[in-house]
């Protein structure tokens, strides 16, 4: 079948409807037109256009016009000598505004001319396939239960129209969440809405899975959150095994401890890690336990009797975007993991560089006494003999001390040494007092020990 005996067969579908069209008259001329001039809804393929009389196509193309939501679009147009058919390039979109105008003087074959003004503009596409929002809720201010923006459709939307046409502003990362059977949408950050920020919001074109656009655009405005209160940092600690040591201050920091800090407010975490600084600098790693609590873990020790500043900037911010008022200064100073000591040999105390001279009464003992730092867990005389001693250092030949007896008190202990040979002139007699480090000799029973080996050099002077 031709498409000739097609165009036909339509056209001829198209003028039997004009029958029941109002016809415009201009003074002997008629148009008559297959959209009523109060029909709000069409759906047919073309428009039907016919005339009372032959016209001169080409001068009567030029009249008409055709517009798609207020914007000129290109028209398709059919000829027959007294009628055409005339459709939106492409085929009209439902849902689209379109106007329809034939206006100016039209001039027909035998040579006359006759002003024409025609004009209509309808819905493309039924009344039943109507598309548009039944309800639309906005965040309820300070309500955490209601704080999506949400859009409920009498027909399933097209997600990929929403998406493109929605827009807020401030402009802010937002998830969208589809019902299943697409006839709701929820908007929600992807974080939080800012405090005491005016939202402005906008839908346009969005369709209908069906392809027909809604006739109106949506906009609107909320505020989600009222808030005027600074975050506040009303805890910095000690975490220990993951512990928040509440009653500890930092000052009872171990060399490499984790840092534990507590707001009043639900925290944004990438500005806390962002604008909070050690000094001395420290390397670590941020982990976020809940929404007001967080640690710090360094990655290496903080200086030991050295004072630390953790200053927590004004950009830091909490979920809601409100900034810290001023920023946070927090002192420190960290106790080390280790067992210090001071050591002292009859009242005198030892160094390790050089020779320490110690003057005795002969038959007098050498008495070490070792005062530590911390109150070590002396548990047994054996550990404490396994951990010093004192032995000939040169000559070989020289008496070999012995351990006479060992008193533990609370923070010291008490060696004394007999059987030792003097030093005179020229001919001196060299020991070695020697203290073991590691965590199996002197600690405490928070697993703090004494570290490193030390070692001096001790030479016993007769006193006359």
């Amino acid at each position: 079948m031709s498409r000739r005996y097609d165009y036909l067969i339509l056209a001829a579908a198209f003028f039997l409807a004009l029958a029941s069209c109002k016809i415009a008259t201009f003074e002997g001329f008629d148009v008559a037109v297959s959209v009523a001039e109060s029909q709000c809804y069409y759906d047919g393929e073309y428009i039907g256009v016919s005339f009372s009389a032959n016209v001169n196509q080409a001068a009567a193309q030029s009249l008409i016009s055709l517009k798609e939501d207020r914007k000129s679009a290109k028209a398709e147009i059919l000829w027959e000598p007294r009628s055409c058919l005339v459709k939106a390039d492409g085929g009209f979109k439902k849902g689209r505004r379109y106007e329809l105008s034939i206006s100016g003087d039209i001039l027909l074959d035998d040579g006359r001319t006759y002003g024409v003004d025609l004009y209509r503009d309808f819905i493309y596409g039924k009344e039943s396939e109507n598309f548009f929002a039944v309800k639309i809720e906005e965040p309820e201010k300070n309500n955490f239960e209601r704080q999506a923006l949400a859009f409920c459709f009498n027909k399933p939307v097209n997600a990929a129209v929403f998406e493109r046409e929605f827009s807020v502003s401030p402009s802010v990362a937002v998830k969208k969440k589809y019902s299943e059977d697409k006839k709701q949408v929820l908007v929600v950050p992807e974080k939080n809405w800012k405090s005491n920020v005016f939202y402005n919001w906008r839908l346009g074109g969005v369709e209908s899975d069906g392809g027909f656009k809604a006739l109106r655009e949506y906009s609107g405005s909320f505020m989600a959150l009222e808030k005027n209160e600074s975050p506040k940092v009303i805890l910095c600690c000690p975490v220990m095994d993951g512990t928040f040591m509440e009653s500890q201050s930092l000052d009872q920091l171990w060399e490499r401890q984790s840092v534990g800090f507590v707001f009043d407010s639900d925290m944004d975490f990438e500005s806390l890690k962002k604008g909070t600084f050690f000094s001395p600098s420290v390397d670590g790693k941020w982990t976020k336990k809940d929404s007001k609590r967080f640690v710090f873990a360094p990655a290496e020790n903080y200086k030991i009797g050295e004072r630390h500043t953790i200053t927590i900037s004004e950009s830091v911010e909490d979920i809601y975007g409100i900034k810290m008022k001023e920023r946070k200064n927090i002192f420190f100073t960290a106790r080390s993991e280790w067992i210090d000591a001071d050591f002292f040999a009859n009242g005198s105390p030892l160094s390790g560089e050089g020779i320490n001279w110690i003057s005795l009464h002969e038959g007098t003992p050498l008495i070490v006494e070792i005062v530590f730092s911390k109150k070590p867990d002396i548990d047994s005389i054996s550990k404490i003999k396994s951990a010093v001693s004192l032995e000939r250092l040169f000559p070989l030949s020289a008496a070999a001390p012995n351990l006479a007896s060992i008193i533990p008190q609370s923070f010291k202990v008490q060696l004394e040494f007999d059987n030792y040979d003097f030093s005179i002139l020229g001919e001196e007699k060299l020991y070695k007092l020697f203290i073991k480090g590691g965590a199996g000799f002197i600690h405490n029973s928070q697993g703090e020990y004494f570290k490193e080996d030390r070692c001096f050099t001790i030479a016993i002077k007769k006193l006359d």
